[in-house]
């Protein structure tokens, strides 16, 4: 009885003291992970500081695929698009402002004798009233025509109807510990307003590189991402790869986030 007592005590007190070794184990690789090995690395960190809050642009890329300048022709396509409609825009108040200034019709001088006696005495064919509908209906044309035009500068053509719809702005929250980057990017216009993304990834030799994923869970959207810091650290300028659940394909979107002016 004795005996087996001893060996019963023996083996609680192995299998106590292996979990209490596991346990120690396990809290000090814990405490390795989230203290010392965070801390070493930020004491080590020579890279640009990326920390902070990023505001920008997010939307469909549409570059050719096969062609090297493909971004360089986008931003290129994007400045003429954005210089016509200013373009358009002073062209259209300069109109309203002759409008406004221009005089009336000069009044064509009075024939109705000379008419008369061309047609036998038949005055009442050339009444005032009728000239001064014949006069007024050239001027009646201008405007109508000038009005088509404003409805044409004020209804944006298909193109530029699309392109303005999938671009969205975001808003980036990031925090730094050593390389690894963890973040909230929430859309705060566009198709996805109101909804949030989880960010994590790793920043080194100026790229942001990682993965991102709804904050709701019951959501698909996720993907990855390649940012690079650019324009003295105040621009990260890259591209995201996202699923799009409506055609069930991964598409490229181009993202240009610029940093808040206060944290700079």
């Amino acid at each position: 009885m004795n005996i087996t007592l001893t060996i019963l005590l023996t083996l609680l007190g192995g299998v106590v003291s292996g979990l209490v070794t596991t346990a120690i184990v396990v809290g000090l690789r814990l405490f390795w992970l989230k203290v010392i090995n965070p801390w070493v690395e930020e004491k080590l960190y020579q890279d640009a500081e990326v920390k902070g809050t990023w505001t920008g642009t997010f939307e469909s890329f549409t570059g050719d695929d096969g062609n090297e300048n493909g971004i360089r022709e986008f931003y290129h396509e994007r400045i003429i698009m954005l210089q016509e409609q200013n373009q358009r825009l002073l062209q259209k108040k300069r109109r309203k402002r002759l409008k406004e200034t221009a005089p009336g019709p000069p009044k064509l001088p009075e024939k109705t004798d000379l008419l008369s006696a061309h047609n036998g005495g038949e005055a009442s064919a050339t009444t005032p009233e009728s000239k001064t509908d014949l006069e007024t209906k050239p001027s009646a044309t201008a405007s109508e025509q000038s009005d088509s035009e404003d409805d044409e500068e004020e209804n944006p053509t298909d193109e530029e109807a699309t392109s303005e719809s999938q671009a969205s702005e975001m808003m980036i929250e990031l925090q730094r510990v050593g390389h690894t980057i963890t973040g909230r990017m929430v859309c705060v216009n566009g198709a996805d307003q109101g909804r949030s993304y989880d960010l994590i990834g790793n920043f080194r030799n100026l790229l942001l590189t990682g993965t991102y994923q709804s904050y709701n869970k019951a959501n698909l959207d996720r993907g990855g991402f390649c940012l690079m810091l650019r324009h003295n650290g105040d621009v990260l300028d890259g591209f995201f790869a996202c699923y799009s659940d409506g055609e069930h394909a991964v598409s490229p979107f181009q993202c240009i986030l610029k940093r808040k002016a206060n944290e700079s």
